[in-house]
């Protein structure tokens, strides 16, 4: 048919529909004119389907309009009484077809035809979320696949899919599912054991994609630290390891890579100091530096989600022998050595020594050959006191200023 006489058939048959009503119009009493349109009343997708048109009351010769509404739209017929002409359908969405037959610009009669859908075919769309759950038996994931027919219609309500699940430890499982306005949805509850769930849904006989679902260890449970040391003297150089076992959640599965551990370490001198560690394989450990005063440090470290480690308690002994301070008038200044470790070694240069002088004033210098030079020069002329401190090891130094 010729685009514009094609144009112009479907403004007709729209001017039609608006004078004489759409679904229920009753026949049109000025036309005394009847028929019958044969046809089924279900058809599926993509099928050609013919209807068979007869009229009574029309001389042949006469054009009747055959309206077909569907999914795709409209489309306009002209048949012509007396030529026992068939119309052709062939619908590849589903839906409801309706024809409707006009004489002389009014409703004849109409009839409707179901169009259903084929079988699911290819591979259906199928989702997954979320795509990790905590593997504590309650938390859950869903997986989702909407199949459809080659034409890409939704099948049939209530068919049903089958799922299938591999679970973490070898476990298969197998499930239904019906499918509910053209989808078909499963809930994945996680179980006990970490690992990985593999997932898929199957309808006669077409499967999806594979679909992955993690399923991590939750939070730690109670664990323990432990301390490794190479020196047992508070002297600030050197280091030691704090270290924790395996962290296993409640269900004994191992905490994921990278889990953060906060370790808080208190000195003998009240000097706290927290450090981030981080799991590998269920492990996490720290170097800490040999405290700076003698006594004990306590150590505990803790898991975000409520879990704690033991207190770790660990004694560290004076690393340096009596601090020795000699006060030179000439040169204003407090000699301070020599500072001898317990080896009778000289303490590094740069090691900080400092005075607090009269209660309030503190001055700091830094050892050189293993002496340091305490600067009273700014000190008014009178009697002074100087508390010489190293590593937590006091000398107390009364002098004069002339």
């Amino acid at each position: 048919m010729p685009a514009m006489k094609q144009h112009i058939l479907l403004f007709l048959a729209s001017a039609m529909l608006v004078s004489c009503g759409t679904n229920k119009m009753p026949p049109n009493r000025q036309v005394a004119a009847t028929g019958e349109l044969q046809a089924p009343d279900s058809v599926v997708a993509g099928s050609h389907t013919s209807v068979t048109a007869f009229f009574s009351n029309i001389p042949n010769g006469e054009t009747v309009y055959i309206i077909q509404n569907g999914s795709w739209g409209t489309t306009v017929t002209e048949y012509v009484t007396g030529q026992n002409k068939k119309i052709i359908i062939n619908d590849t969405l589903s839906g409801t077809v309706t024809i409707r037959a006009f004489y002389k610009e009014c409703f004849l009669l109409q009839k409707q035809i179901v169009v259903t859908p084929l079988p699911a075919a290819g591979l259906p769309d199928t989702y997954l979320g979320s795509k990790s759950v905590i593997a504590d038996g309650r938390d859950w994931a869903m997986i989702t696949a909407v199949p459809t027919d080659k034409y890409g219609n939704l099948i049939k309500e209530n068919s049903t899919t089958d799922i299938e699940l591999l679970r973490p430890g070898e476990g298969r499982e197998h499930h239904l599912a019906q499918t509910r306005y053209g989808i078909a949805s499963y809930k994945i509850t996680a179980g006990t054991k970490a690992g990985k769930t593999f997932a898929g849904i199957s309808i006669n006989g077409v499967s999806s994609k594979e679909k992955e679902l993690v399923e991590t260890a939750g939070f730690p449970a109670s664990f323990s630290i432990t301390a490794e040391r190479k020196s047992i003297y508070a002297d600030a150089r050197q280091n030691f390891t704090i270290k924790t076992d395996v962290l296993k959640d409640r269900f004994g599965n191992i905490a994921p890579e990278g889990t953060n551990v906060l370790f808080n370490c208190t000195d003998a001198d009240g000097t706290i100091r927290q450090l981030n560690s981080y799991t590998l394989g269920g492990i996490a450990s720290i170097s800490l530096q040999n405290p700076a005063a003698a006594g004990y440090i306590t150590v505990r470290a803790s898991v975000t989600g409520g879990a704690e480690s033991n207190s770790l308690s660990i004694f560290f002994t004076g690393a340096f022998q009596q601090v020795i301070a000699i006060f030179d008038d000439n040169r204003k200044r407090i000699t301070v050595g020599p500072l001898r470790g317990k080896l009778q070694q000289l303490v590094p240069n740069g090691t900080v020594v400092s005075a607090l002088v009269n209660g309030k004033t503190i001055i700091k210098s830094e050892t050189i050959g293993g002496y340091a030079d305490i600067d009273v020069s700014g000190l008014p002329k009178g009697k002074h006191k100087a508390i010489i401190t190293l590593f937590n090891t006091n000398q107390t130094v009364e002098f004069s200023i002339r």
